[in-house]
């Protein structure tokens, strides 16, 4: 597989949730630029569409500034928050333009949520969360040749595992992959 990029292009986009309530979420994008020249203009389009069968139609949150090679900015979205009973994903794509001409871009898909611990109790989205789950290590049997004989699953095996742990009503796993 080959990327050809164009000499200004973008790299390493990350989102993170913040705070999130009523509706709307608060993130921050972390984003770097390549190949960027000091004496051209450049800004950052910023945009969402939620992930869902009929697949919503993408739309502008922000255009940013972009001043150095490095962006780190926050913002507001009215946004469905993400849950293991309502695992809402969403589509965030940041455009690089310059001089009103698009040069690349780069997508990412994200639930926005938050997790925290407080008072010994773990929170999701600010609300208690017991995590029922199971920790697999792929050590199948017979125990006394594991070293020998240790063979990674198959995705499909992977799959029928995570299958029947949400069957089980599990929320959570914790998973040992050898590649």
């Amino acid at each position: 597989l080959l990327d050809f990029l164009p000499e200004e292009h973008l790299e390493n986009l990350r989102v993170e949730t913040l705070d999130c309530g009523g509706g709307a979420v608060r993130a921050k994008i972390l984003l770097e630029f390549e190949g960027l020249r000091k004496e051209r203009q450049y800004s950052l389009n910023l945009y969402l569409a939620k992930i869902n069968p009929e697949r919503e139609q993408e739309r502008l949150i922000g255009t940013f500034p972009i001043k150095n090679n490095f962006l780190k900015e926050e913002f507001v979205v009215p946004a469905e928050l993400w849950s293991p009973e309502n695992p809402n994903l969403y589509s965030l794509r940041a455009e690089l333009r310059r001089e009103g001409v698009a040069l690349d871009d780069m997508i990412i898909e994200t639930g926005f949520r938050t997790i925290s611990q407080k008072n010994g109790e773990i929170l999701l989205n600010g609300k208690r969360i017991i995590l029922k789950g199971a920790l697999i290590m792929q050590f199948l049997p017979p125990y006394d040749r594991i070293v020998v004989n240790h063979i990674c699953p198959s995705m499909e095996e992977i799959i029928w595992q995570m299958c029947a742990i949400k069957a089980m009503n599990g929320n959570t796993v914790r998973m040992h992959r050898s590649e």
